[in-house]
């Protein structure tokens, strides 16, 4: 579980490591057009290529780098939807390394874009992910893993959000799992149980 996050103002920040994401969560609803605004954001160590906004509070920003320290984010410039501005606010977290976050298939064919994560507090994370489907021999898709042996006891909450392109979902059987898998290689022996969307 994803649990030590650093909180300031209502900005609560976290990573993955090794990962190029760092997930900045607004306690309000926030306005796009400054919330998507790279400039609008600092990381310590890094140069934010990105931000995209998703779900109305949560932001995923694109480094030029991996993280691999523990993040710190000035925010600067963005407002909620009530027109409240956030004052210059630096929010820092730790990073995350009870998970890994990879894509599973042949990239680039399936699936054609890569997909990733960002960790956000409380043990939430964002994941989006492509690939055609994971099925029969050859899997294609996102897939945010901790490994272990003997037995395991794991339960996960799914909340559906808007993607950062605006689409709720790209397809009737778009899908989230819980999965036990023996490798990351595609095709490989696995248990798991879904979620689709009913829209």
């Amino acid at each position: 579980k994803y649990e030590a996050i650093g909180e300031l103002l209502g900005v609560s920040v976290g990573a993955i490591k090794g990962t190029s994401k760092v997930g900045v969560a607004f306690s309000e609803l926030m306005e796009k057009v400054g919330s998507e605004t790279a400039a609008n954001y600092m990381v310590a160590g890094g140069s934010v290529t990105s931000a995209a906004l998703a779900g109305g509070k949560y932001v995923v920003l694109s480094l030029s780098s991996a993280v691999n320290a523990a993040p710190s984010v000035t925010v600067q410039n963005a407002k909620d939807l009530a027109g409240n501005s956030v004052a210059q606010t630096t929010g820092s977290g730790q990073l995350s390394d009870l998970v890994t976050s990879t894509d599973v298939g042949d990239i680039g064919v399936d699936p054609v874009v890569p997909g990733y994560a960002a960790a956000f507090a409380s043990g939430a994370y964002l994941v989006a992910g492509g690939g055609h489907d994971i099925w029969d021999a050859a899997d294609g898709f996102h897939f945010v893993y901790k490994e272990f042996t003997g037995p395991l006891d794991a339960k996960v909450r799914v909340e559906w959000i808007s993607s950062m392109s605006g689409l709720s979902h790209s397809s009737t059987w778009a899908k989230t799992e819980l999965m036990v898998r023996e490798s990351t290689a595609a095709g490989s022996r696995h248990v798991s149980i879904c979620t689709t969307r009913t829209d």
